[in-house]
């Protein structure tokens, strides 16, 4: 269920991919722990030391829980208890990787409610920035009115759960965001956070895949996957970067990537890259 309390700005000045991303989680999280009944999505604009922050708060009809349990909910890799994770699944990164995210873009999340057996009301806010000429809407009834077919995404039919993969990243909001999508897979994941870590890693380690980025501290992506290559590595590498111009995608094949995956990476993208090699490991065989 969606509803505007009061009147929220048409448009804000944000970062929408980390934006969407916040919610998807969080929402995901609610949806998760909700065995009945509607999860409740209200967005307010309030005004937090002087300054307006749209609110979004998601408020679900689960299990919740106790205070004791909530100390530790925004710890990645932490869950309620151990039987939450055989249950309901997941690896505890979602909300983690939501607060910072939101703490980056001005806000925060935070749990503002949550009764055992009752459910839990999560508050998502993100600095709005200027809205003084901004229109106003009162409703999310002109979005929801329109018929839009959502196509379900297509199911993955290779099994990836023995797989082990490296990311190779200096960002923990994106080392987060890509462990939390993998590990629900059952893909074993390793970060480095530089180049020269991740080539050590690499040589160290089997995996059946390295994810590298290009622009990293200490050594780069390129500097990394050439030396990689130089001294016998053959195993995938796959690079990814904001920057698509064609000079740096052939810049990406000299420099011995397999692949190139544009940012912010897309679950769906890097799953089938995963599942080539894993054909082309399997012919191999």
């Amino acid at each position: 269920k969606f509803d505007v309390s009061g009147s929220i700005p048409e448009f804000i000045y944000s970062d929408p991919v980390k934006l969407r991303h916040i919610l998807l989680n969080v929402l995901d999280n609610a949806i998760k722990f909700s065995s009945e009944g509607p999860i409740i999505f209200t967005a307010k604009l309030e005004i937090q030391n002087r300054k307006p922050v749209l609110n979004f708060l998601i408020r679900d009809l689960g299990i919740g829980m106790t205070q004791d349990q909530a100390v530790h909910l925004f710890e990645p890799f932490t869950q309620v208890d151990n039987s939450m994770t055989r249950k309901f699944g997941g690896t505890g990164l979602g909300l983690a990787l939501a607060r910072q995210l939101a703490r980056a873009l001005g806000g925060d999340v935070t749990l503002t409610s949550s009764v055992p057996g009752k459910g839990s009301t999560f508050s998502v806010t993100v600095d709005s920035g200027p809205i003084k000429d901004s229109e106003v809407i009162t409703s999310f009834q002109l979005v929801t009115e329109h018929n839009v077919e959502v196509p379900e995404p297509r199911k993955l039919r290779t099994n990836l759960s023995d797989m082990k993969v490296l990311v190779v990243e200096d960002s923990v909001d994106n080392q987060l965001y890509i462990m939390s999508f993998l590990k629900k897979e059952g893909i074993k994941v390793e970060v480095a956070s530089d180049g020269l870590e991740g080539m050590t890693k690499a040589q160290s380690g089997n995996y059946d895949l390295v994810l590298m980025d290009i622009q990293m501290p200490v050594m780069d992506g390129y500097t990394a996957t050439s030396r990689l290559r130089k001294g016998g590595y053959r195993k995938p590498i796959v690079a990814f970067s904001a920057h698509t111009l064609q000079n740096e995608k052939d810049r990406y094949s000299k420099a011995g990537f397999d692949g190139f995956i544009s940012k912010p990476v897309r679950k769906a993208e890097l799953l089938q890259w995963l599942a080539k090699f894993r054909h082309i490991n399997q012919a191999e065989m």
